[in-house]
């Protein structure tokens, strides 16, 4: 009862010429057009061989199980429904083993360094499945807060945007540097943004009356402007971009290669804006050697550096530093 349920509140229709062109020619494809006009018992056939060439293939297991229950097959039907259970537990091991990993890798680094004063953060995490790997405090951070915490004068009374910021350490750690103006900015899911609010708000006792930490999504890449609030950028006015900041920061944001083009294309439109406003604003980023032996080409390194040259901007390397065995450089970027 449970699966015919199941079964009847899932429509289905047939795809439409549009759709089709999009879709590989696959049984699982052919399937579901036949199945979505009716014809259950050569649906019931296509998705049989689709399960030949995949046998974990839960979508097919689901949709024959459709197929057995419309065509009167109970049975066949409730074999169909175990299969599909069995895949989604196994499914949902694997997610929870995938978390558990990744949370093992961060762990080395999970502590931030202490404020100069002895103060310290208090950061929460937050799950793989609603956060992806932004909820995790990775090796980068503490590498590059103890950079920070190195050039305090500088950072202090500043303005800071911090790039990519997940649990917002970075961006948190300089405001307990006394950064008068932090925004912290992801474009990850909603749910960064909302452990980044929080881990705000855990710390904000911290901050004095004329500091200003926000949070803002940003999409790398996109078209950058400014949100003009009620005030100046002094008086605590939401101004997010347009040259308004001393430092630009980034916490392990070059990890992926396809992100490398809006990443540059965004620090050269905040470095260009500042130029303009006769702002000397900073771009300091911290990137993981993600590479089996020291002296192994980084790959993502060298991609970066070409994805940064193509948006006019050079990089140096200011330091390497160790989190646990993890190797990371603090980079300087640049308008050529």
């Amino acid at each position: 009862a449970e699966f015919q349920a199941r079964v009847e509140k899932a429509p289905v229709r047939a795809p439409t010429e549009r759709e089709r062109s999009f879709l590989p020619d696959s049984p699982h494809n052919r399937g579901m057009a036949l199945m979505a006009e009716g014809k259950y018992d050569f649906a019931g056939l296509e998705f049989e061989k689709a399960l030949d060439l995949d046998n974990d293939a839960l979508d097919s297991w689901s949709a024959l199980g459709v197929c057995m229950n419309k065509l009167g097959q109970t049975e066949a039907a409730l074999v169909c429904q175990r299969q599909v259970l069995r895949l989604q537990a196994l499914a949902g091991e694997r997610e929870a083993q995938r978390e558990a990993e990744l949370l093992e890798l961060a762990s080395e680094a999970a502590a931030l360094p202490a404020l100069p004063d002895g103060r310290q953060l208090a950061l929460s995490s937050g799950g793989l499945a609603e956060c992806d790997t932004g909820g995790v405090l990775w090796s980068c951070a503490p590498v590059l807060c103890r950079w920070l915490g190195r050039e305090a004068a500088g950072v202090c009374a500043s303005a800071v945007l911090e790039l990519g910021c997940g649990t917002g350490a970075v961006g948190l750690y300089a405001a307990g540097l006394g950064a008068r103006r932090v925004v912290l900015t992801d474009g990850g899911p909603p749910a960064v943004l909302a452990l980044a609010r929080a881990n705000e708000e855990a710390n904000r006792a911290m901050w004095r009356a004329q500091q200003r930490v926000d949070v803002r999504p940003l999409a790398w890449g996109e078209a950058l402007a400014a949100a003009e609030g009620g005030g100046g950028e002094g008086e605590g006015g939401s101004e997010v971009l347009g040259g308004a900041y001393d430092w630009v920061l980034g916490s392990d944001v070059t990890y992926s290669p396809s992100a490398h083009a809006p990443l540059c294309a965004t620090l050269a439109d905040v470095l260009a804006r500042a130029g303009a406003a006769g702002r000397a604003t900073r771009a300091i980023l911290a990137h993981e050697h993600r590479v089996s032996t020291e002296g192994a080409v980084d790959v993502r390194l060298e991609h970066f550096q070409k994805a940064a040259a193509a948006a006019g901007l050079s990089v140096a390397v200011l330091e390497t530093d160790f989190a646990g065995e993890r190797r990371v450089s603090v980079l300087e970027l640049s308008l050529n």
